[in-house]
């Protein structure tokens, strides 16, 4: 039998509660500001994403850069959850973040630039 993930803090503290919400932070390595969720809400991983709304467009150039995409819904009681987007979803519910009442807002993963100092 296989032995369980180790949870990071942030997991265990998000299952604990059995909130999903997404909150904004500033990533440690590169200092842009991110938004960190988990990304499911069963056998969920922590998610850290660009706050920037992509169109379907940008969505698929960030797919074929490697990078994964979430749809940020939101949630009555908690606020924005991410969840993670795959190809069925892609293509039955393409990105719209102006769609007004049936907008689909999607964010795609954060991937570290590092700052180079002037």
């Amino acid at each position: 039998m296989a032995s369980a993930r180790k949870l990071n803090p942030y997991e265990e503290e998000r299952r604990r509660s059995g909130e999903r919400r997404c909150r904004e932070q500033t990533c440690r390595r590169c200092g842009r500001p991110i938004l960190l969720g988990l990304d499911n809400d069963v056998t969920a991983m922590t998610a850290r994403a660009d706050p920037g709304l992509l169109s379907a467009a940008e969505e698929l150039l960030a797919r074929a850069d490697g990078r994964r995409s979430y749809r940020l819904r939101r949630n009555p009681r908690s606020g924005d959850d991410l969840w993670l987007r795959d190809r069925w979803q892609i293509k039955g519910e393409p990105a719209n973040p102006h769609g007004g009442l049936w907008a689909v807002r999607v964010v795609g993963e954060h991937r570290c630039e590092l700052r180079s100092e002037p």
